[in-house]
């Protein structure tokens, strides 16, 4: 956790550097897309793995995985010289920036609810429903993660640029977000497994479509010298809420059956859901086109930088 803390900053600071400036909306949207699928699939998928090959040749798989990361990290070069540019206040604490920005700190609020109910229900919740409720195989509580990664790459792949294209990226937020939370309201009324599958598939084209767009648009949107330290900050507030959301629902499944405990996750991503018009000036962000929207918060709030 310590060493995502670091690069997952690091790395939305350095995109403007590795790409030309026509191409960077599109680099953090792949970013987004990457980061969205191996935070939600990597503890989603971890049970499976160790149920079929041993925990043993799974920290061997991850340790040559992360060689491979580092050697490809080592291949790749800047488009240019990498210059650290001056701020008014080079001290100024991400979270302070954070508390400033109204825009971020809304969304990382509503980010840290997302990550609340969705990490307990992809990695305590759904394995509860298909094994235990279903009384379904290992096998296939694997096919229908694997489904819900599925979505995220259709999504990734098609249907987040057919959606902006189509009504925009605001729209696109709101209607992903609505997605997925009504595709977690009705998998616990359903025992087909085609059909669960099916939502699963449209759950993570909605968290793709919600996760791509609002990382695309707050990373342009930051002025470039603030990127890595408003990044930690926003990424501290949305991670905390993980540990504390899995504890909240294993005790709640002490209490209540299964059925409302997923019916409880999809509630509060329909609450996210009704939030996000909210946020402040959003909708104006979403609006801009890449040319506008370059570091458009330090003119929306002067006082933050």
């Amino acid at each position: 956790y310590s060493s995502f803390a670091l690069y997952q900053p690091l790395s939305v600071s350095l995109i403007p550097e590795l790409c030309d400036p026509s191409d960077r909306d599109k680099a953090f949207q792949i970013t987004g897309s990457i980061n969205s699928i191996d935070k939600i699939l990597g503890p989603a998928l971890s049970g499976m793995l160790i149920t079929d090959i041993g925990g043993q040749n799974v920290m061997l798989v991850c340790i040559v995985a992360l060689l491979l990361a580092i050697f490809s990290l080592w291949l790749i070069q800047p488009q240019r010289e990498i210059k650290h540019k001056q701020t008014k206040n080079r001290k100024t604490h991400g979270l302070i920036l954070l508390s400033k920005i109204k825009t971020e700190l809304c969304l990382a609020l509503l980010s840290a609810l997302f990550n609340f109910a969705l990490t307990p229900f992809l990695i305590i919740l759904l394995p509860l429903y298909i094994l235990h409720t279903l009384s379904l195989s290992v096998f296939t509580l694997g096919l229908t993660q694997a489904m819900f990664g599925l979505g995220m790459v259709l999504g990734s792949s098609i249907f987040v640029k057919f959606f902006n294209n189509l009504i925009g990226k605001y729209k696109s937020i709101i209607l992903g977000s609505v997605l997925l939370a009504m595709s977690l309201v009705i998998i616990p009324n359903l025992t087909h497994l085609m059909a669960i599958d099916s939502l699963m598939i449209i759950a993570g084209i909605g968290l793709i479509l919600f996760n791509v767009n609002v990382t695309s648009l707050r990373c342009i949107a930051t002025p470039e010298p603030y990127r890595a330290q408003l990044e930690s900050a926003y990424l501290m507030v949305c991670m905390i809420s993980i540990p504390i959301g899995i504890f909240c629902f294993t005790q709640l499944n002490r209490y209540s059956n299964i059925y409302h405990s997923i019916m409880l996750v999809g509630m509060l991503l329909l609450v996210v859901s009704i939030l996000i018009p909210f946020i402040p000036n959003l909708q104006r962000i979403a609006g801009l086109d890449k040319d506008n929207i370059d570091g458009i918060y330090e003119e929306i709030y002067p006082n933050a930088f």
